[in-house]
């Protein structure tokens, strides 16, 4: 295991990730929360001088050949390190708005990780707040190792070890000649339904806030809302059917609908087995769940869109 090649790699992700930190910084400013500028610049210069750190102390790690022949194991390790560090990164905003450094870093991690679960009892933060515990779990969705493979001309060579790390199925699924090509159309597609998810919820009556704060939890199947009693605050069927259908792509190969959109033929995702069985099983379950709430007389609306939300 060569330090140099995991210090490299881990710094220059946590330079970046210091970089993503500075977004919640836009929305204090759109809002005028002024007093959230602090928390998010503090991360931010925290996770860069970190990354930086790694980088020029541990000697050839700041050499970019190093990442030219990294082998599995090392990406693994590299993978693993990263979001480690991505979760204690992530929760250092949250110690500023009062929450406790266990509770902080149990926020963080539910995000990245796109758990859903929160610690949350009220609801009294800034926007800024809100919009970072969604924009965790949509970076999470996808994978931050995707996200910089697709972005940063460093991982151009070591991108196809880091992919098959952070893949979650046994192999990566190569749909172009360049992994970063891949990392890259992954990413179009899961902007490509945020952006669509924001608008629809915005067109069904919900603020734009909220809608931008939801889509990004929703496309990542994670769950945070900065309603406090989630979509079903907003007291409106169209709005949870609207979550529903993209929850339901979300959970779908992004590859196979990238097919599907690049070939402009919507059959190649019903034509394919997985998708088939995706789907098969997401309707199965949310009947058996559908039964179970009319069985204990519940509405029929209420037990459909219940069951297909669960």
């Amino acid at each position: 295991m060569r330090l140099s090649y995991l210090s490299n790699a881990v710094g220059l992700i946590l330079i970046y990730v210091g970089i993503v930190i500075l977004l919640p910084i836009i929305v204090a400013l759109i809002y005028g929360e002024f007093t959230s500028i602090h928390p998010f610049l503090q991360a931010s210069i925290i996770s860069v001088t970190v990354g930086l750190s790694l980088r020029h102390l541990v000697k050839g790690a700041n050499n970019a050949e190093t990442l030219n022949d990294i082998n599995k194991s090392e990406a693994l390790l590299t993978v693993a390190v990263s979001w480690i560090m991505f979760a204690l990164v992530s929760a250092i905003p949250y110690l500023s708005f009062g929450l406790s450094p266990i509770n902080s870093l149990f926020e963080a991690a539910s995000g990245i990780t796109t758990t859903g679960a929160t610690i949350l009892t009220n609801f009294d933060y800034p926007k800024a707040f809100f919009f970072w515990r969604s924009l965790t779990q949509w970076l999470g969705g996808l994978g931050i190792i995707v996200l910089f493979i697709a972005v940063l001309p460093q991982f151009a060579v070591a991108g196809r070890q880091m992919f098959s790390a952070e893949a979650p199925g046994p192999t990566e699924d190569k749909f172009t000649p360049r992994i970063r090509n891949t990392a890259s159309a992954l990413w179009k597609v899961y902007i490509g339904l945020t952006l669509c998810a924001i608008i629809l919820f915005k067109l069904a009556g919900m603020p734009i806030f909220d809608s931008v704060c939801n889509s990004l939890s929703t496309l990542s199947a994670g769950g945070f809302s900065p309603n406090p009693d989630s979509i079903m605050g907003y007291n409106s069927r169209l709005i949870t059917w609207i979550c529903i259908f993209f929850m339901f792509f979300s959970g779908a190969s992004f590859s196979l609908q990238y097919k599907a959109i690049v070939k402009r033929n919507i059959k190649l995702i019903f034509n394919s087995e997985e998708f088939r069985w995706y789907a098969g099983m997401f309707l199965l379950m949310s009947g058996l769940i559908c039964i179970s709430l009319l069985i204990h007389k519940h509405d029929v609306y209420a037990s459909v869109t219940d069951s297909s939300i669960k």
